[in-house]
């Protein structure tokens, strides 16, 4: 039987996990539902809804937030660097000991809570890095790993998510793909029509990721492969082209070196 087939003993029901959406938001095509509209606040987690909504406006918002605010306004600050510091931050109940130029946003390059807290570095060196703006003025990632630092939710752990959330909505064809990965596609008209699956054997808790190359964020990067970690009561949602998924071993391994160097 092929991982996630239609055999697999899933729950009747899909978990409606404000993360599922919120680790989404670049994809900008479905929205929250009506409920988890009703409740947002201006975190990233609570504007994410139901995966089952429709379009993306309401959690497109949070990307905008993060993303527009983020990769744009670090494009710039890295014209104009300041001066490396230390950050002493909060995220959650974890404290951190952040390199100020690992921030991307410029304004979160400062001391105190965060309800967030959002990275550039560059493969495979990890070292502060900025998105390309190629002559046409079109923003890519390339070589850059985003990561995304929250609070750990009540959500399905990101290691069972691909059986308990994604599974029953896979196509039955299984391919290789990049780095001895599992390919699976979506199949259409389902909440996750268009995108891809990427999983390690056998069952993808070593290591997920969902990817659209097809269109753009509000900002002007490219919808790109999404990963997710659950570590010391934090979630790291990690972001990265496509091509970069051959190193994922390695990539997941630097992320999680670089959370415990924070941590202290």
């Amino acid at each position: 039987m092929p991982p996630f087939s239609d055999a697999s003993p899933f729950p009747a029901r899909a978990f409606a996990s404000p993360r599922d959406v919120a680790d989404t938001v670049a994809y900008g095509r479905r929205a929250a539902s009506t409920q988890a509209l009703a409740s947002q606040t201006a975190t990233a987690k609570d504007v994410a809804g139901h995966h089952h909504g429709q379009g993306l406006k309401a959690a497109a918002l949070v990307l905008l937030g993060g993303l527009a605010a983020g990769s744009i306004a670090f494009f710039v600050s890295a014209l104009q660097p300041e001066r490396p510091r230390l950050l002493a931050v909060t995220v959650g109940d974890a404290a951190l000991s952040v390199r100020s130029p690992l921030v991307r946003d410029p304004g979160q390059r400062r001391d105190g809570p965060k309800p967030r807290l959002d990275l550039a570095v560059a493969w495979p060196n990890f070292e502060p890095a900025a998105p390309r703006v190629s002559p046409g003025g079109t923003m890519s990632l390339g070589d850059v790993v985003l990561v995304t630092i929250l609070p750990a939710d009540e959500s399905p752990d990101p290691e069972t998510r691909p059986a308990q959330l994604y599974g029953r909505y896979l196509d039955s064809a299984v391919e290789d793909g990049p780095g001895g990965l599992i390919q699976r596609r979506f199949r259409d008209k389902s909440p996750y029509a268009g995108e891809t699956l990427y999983l390690a054997a056998p069952d993808g808790r070593r290591f997920a990721a969902r990817c659209d190359g097809e269109k753009r964020t509000p900002d002007g990067l490219p919808d790109v492969c999404i990963a997710e970690i659950r570590r010391n009561g934090l979630d790291l949602q990690i972001r990265m082209e496509q091509p970069l998924l051959q190193h994922w071993e390695a990539i997941d391994a630097r992320v999680r070196r670089l959370l415990d160097g924070m941590l202290g």
